[in-house]
């Protein structure tokens, strides 16, 4: 009588294990089966055991996070194709239980670590690659290393992208003679003087502290934030202010601490009002609903069948 089902082993295993699709199927003509995997289950790679690395190796990840200066790859300091993953599968899976309400039907449904992370990094980050044939123009991609600045004292992320965030810019770091340069007067002016100008932006980042910075960047609405170590998060007023970290107590573990659901919503309530089950935790309840006695659960975890 379960809505979802969701597994992410390598092809083949559910199968084997007697939980296929094509079996459960038979048994529930409603359900949802979640397939979660690497690459897909077809293909050369669809046997090899794959992480989250492999994946932002495949995809294509990890040359773009690649230093400029040495042209070596690297990876994200986060699991981010896992994330990725989960995030799209939950989309996924609740499309299908959409889906339901107007057939009756359940399906399978395949997410594959390598599909959510192409399809993550397409619209910005493979635009070369959208349009199919040989003469078609490249644009050069921006590196995102210039986002990050050092000023006298720290480092600051700025990204204008509007014409007026670029004025204001140049005004809050007094360069505001590059506003009637017309080797610096728009994009792609600014893309062929590329050398020259993230010298003289870099040069008057340093002039300043951060501080200083933060006072002048407000004032002309230049996007930019101070860069947070993680443990600035904790205490950063916006982070603060919006209550996007809470803190309970976790009948095991203690005091802890972690993210709000991120989604705001008008009638649903969406606070933490309990912790993640222990390993066990429901056993007794889950099959005292399937008839079974307190004598036959405790054969069952005697013979270490449950928890």
């Amino acid at each position: 009588g379960g809505d979802v089902v969701v597994e992410n082993f390598r092809p083949g295993v559910m199968e084997r294990l007697g939980f296929g699709w094509d079996r459960l199927q038979t048994l529930n003509s409603r359900l949802i089966y979640a397939s979660i995997n690497g690459v897909g289950p077809t293909g050369p790679y669809a046997n090899r055991r794959v992480y989250d690395a492999v994946i932002q190796a495949i995809s294509g990840m990890a040359s773009l996070q690649a230093d400029p200066k040495v042209e070596r790859p690297q990876m994200i300091n986060t699991l981010m194709c896992d994330k990725l993953t989960s995030i799209t599968a939950a989309q996924n899976i609740c499309s299908a239980l959409y889906a339901r309400e107007k057939t009756g039907r359940g399906q399978r449904v395949e997410i594959s670590m390598l599909d959510s992370s192409l399809f993550f990094l397409w619209p910005d980050s493979m635009g070369n690659f959208t349009f199919v044939g040989d003469d078609i123009p490249k644009t050069p991609y921006g590196s995102h290393a210039h986002f990050v600045r050092q000023t006298k004292d720290g480092y600051i992320a700025t990204m204008p992208v509007q014409p007026a965030e670029w004025s204001g810019l140049f005004t809050a770091l007094e360069l505001d003679a590059l506003l009637a340069d017309e080797r610096f007067a728009t994009p792609r002016a600014r893309q062929a003087n590329s050398v020259l100008f993230q010298q003289l932006i870099t040069d008057s980042y340093a002039r300043f502290t951060t501080a200083e910075l933060v006072e002048r960047l407000s004032e002309n609405e230049v996007p930019f934030a101070e860069i947070n170590s993680r443990e600035a998060v904790i205490e950063d007023p916006q982070v603060k202010a919006m209550g996007a970290l809470v803190e309970f107590e976790h009948p095991f573990g203690g005091a802890m601490r972690q993210p709000r659901p991120p989604g705001r919503f008008s009638d649903t309530e969406t606070d933490i009002f309990r912790c993640s089950p222990q390993l066990g935790e429901h056993t007794d309840d889950v099959l005292d609903e399937y008839g079974f006695d307190s004598d036959e659960i405790q054969e069952l975890r005697d013979q270490g069948t449950v928890a």
